[in-house]
């Protein structure tokens, strides 16, 4: 038992370092390649969800979380130059381009839906939106 809750604060300390370290790295010139699946890695630290972007959409239309749980966006731009916005949630990447990521923590204290959307011309109309479901 003290060794699998070794193993998870190790793993957490793991992750934290990670997100901040992507987060002085925000602008990352490496090509991404979009995962073919939800990506979610779940942590003592909450979860982080991949959330890839293509001319017009996104590869998730819908994400659900617990309230008050922390997350946090990977944001991967696969084409063109697009950015997330969380509506009502003061959340939200820059515009970046083809290849560049980005993470952000998106706050779920309160539940309720909202949307997410490219903000990028009219890229929203064209369908690029999904919800953020916080139960």
């Amino acid at each position: 038992m003290k060794k699998t809750l070794l193993f998870v604060a190790v793993a957490g300390l793991a992750l934290g370092g990670y997100l901040l370290f992507s987060q002085t790295q925000r602008k990352s010139s490496s090509p991404a390649t979009p995962p073919t699946r939800m990506s979610v890695q779940t942590s003592t630290q909450g979860k982080v969800i991949t959330v890839s972007a293509v001319n017009f959409s996104y590869d998730k239309q819908e994400i659900r979380i617990k309230k008050g749980e922390k997350l946090t966006i990977h944001f991967v731009n696969t084409e063109g130059k697009h950015n997330i916005v969380f509506e009502g949630l003061n959340a939200q990447t820059d515009v970046i381009g083809e290849g560049q990521t980005q993470d952000i923590d998106v706050p779920t204290d309160t539940a309720g839906t909202f949307a997410y959307f490219c903000s990028v011309g009219n890229h929203r109309k064209m369908g690029m939106e999904g919800k953020l479901i916080v139960e």
